[in-house]
């Protein structure tokens, strides 16, 4: 039997307890991956309200969701960030950000929504993760599924901080 505490809402999606679901179950997944992976401690910040519209010297890592939940999932770090997590990954920090930080970016939120999965899973709500797509750049905007809820939960490692932004809607 599913306890209805944790029981994922649906469709109602503006509810406080939803918010604390999924940025619970997030937390736990961004927390482990960076645990088992990249061999780096990340703490939560905390939800917050809005992002800046462009991002600036950054790699962003986004994801789509299909199945009982509609969403896309994205990952957004400073350049800085975004090579320290590779190097916590494979061994050796890039000096730059290259093919080998944008498949790490990509693969870390691939890994987190693998955690989110499982979670919601055991929730008896069942989904399907898209690959990932990877940005990296100056300046560039992402605009992710429009009418939907946004969660924004920045973590904060040793490196500096990245945001994780999931949006989600009701069932595809």
């Amino acid at each position: 039997m599913i306890d209805n505490a944790l029981q994922v809402s649906r469709p109602g999606f503006d509810d406080v307890s939803t918010v604390e679901s999924y940025s619970g179950m997030l937390a736990e997944a961004t927390t482990e991956v960076f645990a088992t992976m990249v061999m780096m401690k990340v703490e939560t910040l905390g939800l917050r309200s809005a992002r800046p519209d462009r991002l600036i010297d950054s790699v962003s890592a986004v994801l789509g969701i299909s199945g009982g939940l509609r969403g896309v999932l994205a990952v957004h770090c400073p350049e800085q960030v975004a090579r320290e997590i590779c190097g916590g990954m494979l061994g050796e920090t890039p000096v730059e950000v290259d093919a080998e930080v944008k498949d790490t970016i990509g693969e870390m939120v691939n890994m987190i929504a693998g955690g989110l999965k499982t979670r919601l899973l055991q929730q008896q709500c069942e989904i399907e993760l898209a690959v990932p797509s990877v940005i990296a750049g100056s300046c560039y905007e992402v605009n992710l599924l429009s009418r939907a809820e946004r969660l924004l939960l920045p973590f904060e490692t040793a490196a500096g901080t990245f945001l994780l932004e999931f949006k989600y809607a009701g069932k595809t």
